[in-house]
């Protein structure tokens, strides 16, 4: 066994909650199903910008591990970039960098949403060295139809994708599930590494899907996807001279996103001699928070639209179909309650650890707290209105549904009232073949039974 596998049953047995995750994920075969895609920034002695190269496995070993290269020839300090966590990158991570469990655990999460809860989510209180930040990326992908099924990524970490209701176009907005977890050490010669797991980035404007369940046995489908709204919108400060440059953000994901912040500019906290985990934090933090205020816009126009669809359902018995609608509504709300109090339990997990950092900068302190507020508004517009609203509805229609099949019974019950006399008078005059149809006393019967049929049909009405 691996060292540091037999390291993480011990640790699981002090946290099994906490580090349940991992286990499950190191016992995983198919978690190695993709290649890690890995890659360094290189900070050198003279301040320039980072340079940037991929990395595998060989490579990535070789910058862990002690090796012979002089201090002088070793940059200041690496910022090492890891996409789709395998198994294998775990135990070499791990091993090498003597890193806690609970930094892979709580970068992997629990495999299902509904197991993503608050209680799971608080990792134990103690001073840690590392950051997770879980966050939603807001897409809109082409094809779906079934808002209600349930979807997942072709990716190592199980990462769940929460669909929204289906657009007349054919379209669907949709929230990617994705984590980021930094962890820095500062070694003994001086020099600095910072970590980063990100999640993966999309590529070539499609999603590799699997429908239903969260096991990776289950073919994947690929779906055409962008960018919701084109995604977040630029924050670094480019100069006049700048803004003519043709490079941008690229926007597919994290990694790419990273290596283009760092090379394009620095954070105003940064020190390379001894960086800061706020510094080294500042870029992953800043672009996940701009991805919190993208996914909440595509959240408002969700609560927006069972809004619309509450306030447009009739209160006429006429329209008891749509009760069914209704109650789907009520679920979906209670739902989407829960998730927006976990969405809430994240950012305010980065927001408690930006407080705690010394010189953390004013814009990620300020803007955590716009979304934290902003969700907490969401939460509290569907515990107060709109979830009592659909409840009260349900309830109103389940009524009148029960009132309207109350009154189809009754009357079949006043119809059965006139039509039993007429059978009662057929079985007297029928002892006789005169009383038959065509026989001469039919007229009798017939007399005696529209006499009776107009009685009980007067009494039915009046009674109704």
């Amino acid at each position: 066994m691996n060292p540091y596998r037999f390291y993480v049953e011990k640790q699981s047995r002090r946290y099994p909650s906490s580090v349940q995750p991992l286990g499950r994920f190191l016992d995983d075969p198919l978690a190695d199903q993709n290649a890690c895609r890995m890659g360094v920034l290189e900070f050198a002695p003279d301040n320039s910008a980072p340079a940037y190269r991929d990395l595998d496995p060989q490579g990535l070993h070789s910058i862990l591990s002690d090796g012979t290269t002089p201090k002088e020839s070793l940059p200041y300090g690496r910022i090492v970039i890891i996409e789709d966590l395998s198994r294998e990158i775990v135990e070499m991570l791990g091993s090498l960098l003597h890193i806690d469990p609970l930094f892979f655990a709580s970068h992997i999460g629990h495999s299902r949403a509904s197991g993503d809860s608050i209680t799971a989510s608080t990792l134990k209180p103690r001073r840690q060295s590392f950051i997770t930040n879980h966050y939603y990326r807001a897409v809109t992908l082409q094809g779906l139809q079934e808002s209600s099924a349930q979807y997942f990524r072709d990716t190592n970490i199980n990462r769940e994708i929460v669909l929204l209701p289906p657009a007349q176009d054919g379209t669907c907005n949709a929230l990617l599930q994705h984590s980021c977890s930094i962890f820095v050490e500062h070694d003994r010669t001086g020099g600095w590494l910072g970590l980063v797991l990100v999640d993966p980035s999309i590529h070539d404007d499609r999603l590799m899907l699997r429908q239903g369940s969260d096991s990776k046995h289950l073919p994947y489908t690929p779906k055409p996807c962008h960018l919701f709204q084109g995604g977040y919108e630029d924050f670094l400060d480019l100069t006049p001279t700048s803004e003519w440059d043709p490079i941008y953000s690229p926007r597919r994901g994290l990694f790419e996103d990273l290596v283009y912040c760092w090379q394009t500019e620095r954070p105003t906290s940064f020190n390379i001699v001894k960086p800061s985990t706020i510094s080294l934090a500042y870029y992953p933090i800043q672009i996940i928070l701009s991805e919190w205020i993208n996914s909440l816009t595509a959240l408002d126009l969700h609560i927006k639209h069972h809004e619309t669809i509450i306030g447009s359902l009739p209160d006429q018995p006429n329209h008891l179909p749509h009760l069914n609608q209704t109650s789907s509504n009520l679920s979906a709300l209670m739902t989407w309650h829960r998730r927006i109090r976990t969405f809430i339990t994240h950012i305010t997990q980065t927001h408690h650890f930006l407080q705690h950092q010394e010189k953390t900068p004013f814009d990620l302190l300020q803007s955590s707290e716009t979304i934290t507020t902003t969700l907490t508004q969401l939460s509290s517009t569907l515990s107060t209105t709109l979830i009592p609203t659909a409840a009260s509805l349900a309830q109103l229609l389940e009524l009148k549904r029960t009132e309207s099949q109350t009154f189809r019974v009754n009357q079949l019950t006043y119809l059965a009232f006139g039509f039993v006399p007429l059978s009662f008078v057929t079985s007297l005059y029928g002892m006789s073949d005169d009383f038959a149809p065509g026989g001469k006393k039919f007229w009798q019967w017939f007399v005696d039974s529209a006499n009776g049929h107009a009685y009980r049909t007067t009494t039915a009405l009046e009674i109704l």
